[in-house]
């Protein structure tokens, strides 16, 4: 189950929070009432097991995530570059959905940044492509240090054959 900033959970009491961002790598609910100002911070098992349990639910939809992706795009300046240029153009970006969460040290990170037609030991043949209701299925590779996110799809080959940033 992906969690990530801006969804709602209400807890048993009808009590909403939004999540406002992370504490390292822990979710820092804030309250959506303006006169309540007490945060709750939680690790992702934490707030995972609430709401496998009922202790809090998703409130507020689903919300739909678009990206611009770029086919065989060399590295992460010319994403950069091509994602502002069709943003400028006016292009609105493909709807997409997270299969895989990827984790890198910043080192890391910047080496795959710096190639990325370069074949990657964490892609698999299943990460690719499309899902039932056309939402491109994408794995987000997040640079630890820096919070940095690079949306990859395989296409089922093994290096980030369509590279995306978040919109």
């Amino acid at each position: 189950m992906m969690i990530q900033k801006k969804d709602r959970l209400e807890n048993k009491r009808g009590k909403v929070y939004e999540i406002a961002g992370k504490w390292d790598r822990d979710f820092i609910l804030a309250p959506i009432e303006e006169t309540d100002d007490e945060c709750l911070i939680y690790t992702p098992g934490e707030v995972e097991e609430f709401l496998e349990t009922g202790y809090f639910k998703r409130v507020g939809g689903e919300k739909v995530m678009k990206a611009l992706f770029g086919r065989k795009v060399r590295d992460l300046v010319e994403l950069k570059e091509l994602t502002h240029q069709a943003i400028k153009e006016g292009k609105k970006g493909q709807s997409y959905i997270i299969t895989k969460e990827v984790i890198l040290k910043d080192d890391e990170f910047r080496d795959f940044a710096q190639d990325f037609l370069k074949d990657q030991p964490w892609i698999s043949h299943e990460d690719g492509g499309m899902d039932q209701d056309g939402k491109i299925r994408c794995i987000r590779v997040v640079n630890i240090d820096s919070g940095e996110k690079v949306l990859v799809n395989t296409e089922n080959y093994d290096y980030p054959r369509y590279t995306g940033l978040e919109l």
